[in-house]
């Protein structure tokens, strides 16, 4: 007895989508979905975009991005959430890309001139990445001082 592959593809016993590609094997055949199309090979649908025909529902602050036979929502930098609702990450207190740093908890993430730094609030003295009071309280009205006063400093104690 001889046996011969039977060539399902050809002699059109197969039962692929025709939306899809037949590949004849040792024994049986293998279904594939053309292009624009997804599936099992034996139902095929026509590919949606939803990113592009507008009917996903990403936040107006997210990425869509297509996937196959469905899409992903990806929140923006500096906004956080799932996708599907994103709310914009405070700059304050967090570490952002553009800071170099983790700001001050009395310091903000500036744009100055393009650049970004960590810069202490008002009433606040330091780097940024670490804020004291400031201690010259005319500087901020909330003592009456003179036009100009005269800061003392003092000389540290050597023991």
């Amino acid at each position: 007895m001889i046996c011969s592959n039977i060539n399902e593809c050809e002699d059109g016993s197969n039962k692929c989508d025709i939306n899809s590609y037949c590949f004849d094997n040792e024994g049986g055949y293998q279904c594939v979905c053309k292009d624009g199309y997804f599936g099992d090979g034996l139902t095929c649908t026509r590919k949606r975009d939803e990113c592009k025909d507008g009917t996903n529902t990403c936040d107006e602050n997210a990425k869509c991005i297509d996937t196959k036979g469905s899409y992903v929502c990806i929140c923006l930098p500096r906004y956080t959430g799932d996708g599907r609702s994103c709310v914009r990450i405070k700059l304050e207190n967090k570490r952002h890309s553009n800071c170099r740093t983790r700001c001050h908890e009395n310091a903000s993430c500036e744009n100055i001139n393009g650049r970004y730094f960590c810069r202490c609030k008002p009433g606040y003295v330091g780097f940024g990445w670490k804020c004291n009071k400031d201690k010259n309280k005319c500087k901020y009205g909330r003592k009456r001082c003179h036009r100009n006063p005269k800061v003392k400093r003092r000389r540290p104690k050597i023991k």
